[in-house]
């Protein structure tokens, strides 16, 4: 997801903001339930993230230290953060069968390009 606040000439790259977790356990979960592992997901990282559809992961070629999605601006415009976090830990529950206590679950910002 890109977000980009205003008109930027001459760049070539864009911003991001996602919901997830540190908990290396949890991003083990994650890896596993997209059927691969966290050195699988490494390599495929480019630019600092890798989407594997649904769930994002960030990190370089040699280790992923975070894992979530990424937020619609419905989300981010109307909701407040408790709630984000609370329907992120639902939807892992529900599509992968994984418990993300919410205390684990933190936004990531970056900004990737090329």
């Amino acid at each position: 997801m890109k977000i980009r606040d205003g008109f930027v000439s001459n760049s070539s790259s864009s911003s991001f903001l996602i919901i997830g977790t540190q908990n290396d356990a949890l991003i083990d979960k994650m890896a596993k339930a997209k059927n691969m592992t966290r050195e699988e997901i490494a390599d495929k990282i480019n630019f600092g993230q890798y989407d594997a559809g649904g769930i994002i992961f960030i990190g370089d070629h040699e280790s992923v230290y975070f894992a979530g999605t990424d937020l619609s601006e419905n989300e981010m415009d109307r909701l407040p953060l408790s709630i984000i976090k609370q329907r992120f830990a639902k939807k892992l529950k529900e599509k992968h069968n994984i418990d993300v206590p919410v205390k684990d679950i933190h936004m990531y910002y970056g900004e990737a390009s090329s």
